[in-house]
């Protein structure tokens, strides 16, 4: 008859045990905190909003044409006029290129055009806009994605034109460019506004 025994662990291979799974966690972490950020599964797995319930702060310094702090805004405020909603930051090139458009289309007083600024920093929002021209009534800080996500944008620039009763009547992915804005945009807006 025999005993089976076992040797037992040395200190050494404890350590090195510990060592491995405590390099195997951090590494899962940083992984998880990658792909967190990353994939923006903070605003796809938390997002407390929908695009029929939301609220949006207005962004710091962001000044109307007659010198007013420029107000945010919720989706009640999209309900009983039709709405160019855009989704905007001050880092996009695109937003860039897109923004003359917007400003024209300011002019035309029986639509409103609300912007969502997108994961920005409050004081470049306020310096894009003063320096190229604010054509927004409200402006609402999406400080973290969730309105856009909730609308379906997945990058911006993205606008939508809401209608009166505050559903989303149009979808403009992408920047507004000289031929689309003639050939879709335009069109889409002057459709709702006839309904």
């Amino acid at each position: 008859m025999s005993l089976l025994t076992t040797a037992p662990a040395t200190p050494a291979l404890n350590r090195r045990a510990l060592m491995i799974g405590g390099a195997a966690a951090a590494g899962a972490a940083a992984i998880g905190a990658y792909g967190w950020k990353r994939f923006d599964l903070r605003s796809r797995l938390l997002n407390p909003f929908t695009a029929q319930n939301f609220q949006l702060e207005p962004v710091s310094g962001v000044q109307l044409a007659n010198g007013d702090q420029a107000p945010g805004f919720s989706a009640g405020d999209l309900t009983g006029h039709v709405t160019v909603l855009n989704f905007w930051a001050s880092w996009c090139p695109p937003c860039i290129g897109e923004h003359p458009h917007l400003v024209a289309m300011a002019k035309d007083k029986r639509l409103r055009i609300f912007g969502a600024n997108y994961k920005d920093d409050a004081a470049a929002a306020a310096w894009f806009l003063a320096e190229r021209g604010n054509p927004y009534q409200a402006v609402g800080a999406d400080t973290h994605g969730f309105v856009s996500r909730a609308f379906g944008a997945r990058g911006v620039p993205w606008t939508y034109v809401v209608d009166r009763a505050g559903q989303v009547a149009f979808t403009l992915p992408g920047p507004i460019d000289e031929t689309n804005v003639r050939t879709v945009l335009l069109p889409a807006i002057e459709k709702i506004l006839a309904a």
